[in-house]
């Protein structure tokens, strides 16, 4: 009895240490990893947006596939939207980041995070796919007139895709910023 209630105590204070060592650690990294995820989110923006200088994070009340959204501006003036938007395919969710500018055309798209199936819904993220979409117009979205040519034998990946696309324009048409 004694020898049990000796090795409960002493894994119990291991236990602690290793868990008050982890946090220490933890804390004292975060700052630094913190910046690291900035400096890549920043990295990425400017790939959809490469004349712009600032992008200001915002949430707000938009489609539920949009999970945030950055105002891209050069010198103070608005060039458009990044929408960060997720939807989920046929393994798993797609997050992708979809640039629209201040005419509602999409200026770019850039696959973020995917688990689709490897060699057939991973094909997403090909240029070939994804950059159909770059100068989709909203006005011509909305008429029925765009158009897109799916990857055959992964539909509700290629449907995920377009469903996020359609929510970004959907977002960058309700808050406004039509400059024509």
């Amino acid at each position: 009895m004694k020898n049990g209630i000796k090795i409960t105590l002493t894994l119990s204070v291991v236990c602690l240490i290793a868990g008050l060592c982890l946090g220490a650690v933890y804390k004292q990294s975060r700052p630094s990893i913190e910046a690291r995820q900035k400096a890549d989110e920043e990295k990425r923006l400017k790939e959809i947006f490469p004349e712009a200088d600032n992008f200001e994070e915002k949430t707000g009340n938009l489609p539920k596939m949009v999970k945030k959204y950055f105002l891209v501006k050069e010198k103070g003036k608005l060039l458009g939207y990044v929408f960060i938007c997720s939807d989920y395919g046929y393994s798993g969710d797609i997050e992708l980041m979809i640039g629209v500018d201040g005419k509602g055309n999409v200026a770019g798209v850039k696959v973020l995070s995917q688990s689709e199936t490897p060699g057939l819904g991973t094909r997403i993220g090909n240029p070939d796919f994804i950059n159909q979409f770059k100068g989709w117009n909203h006005d011509s979205y909305q008429s029925g007139k765009a158009k897109f040519d799916s990857i055959t034998g992964c539909t509700i990946s290629s449907t995920a895709v377009l469903n996020e696309i359609i929510a970004a324009m959907e977002s960058w048409e309700k808050l406004g910023e039509k400059q024509k």
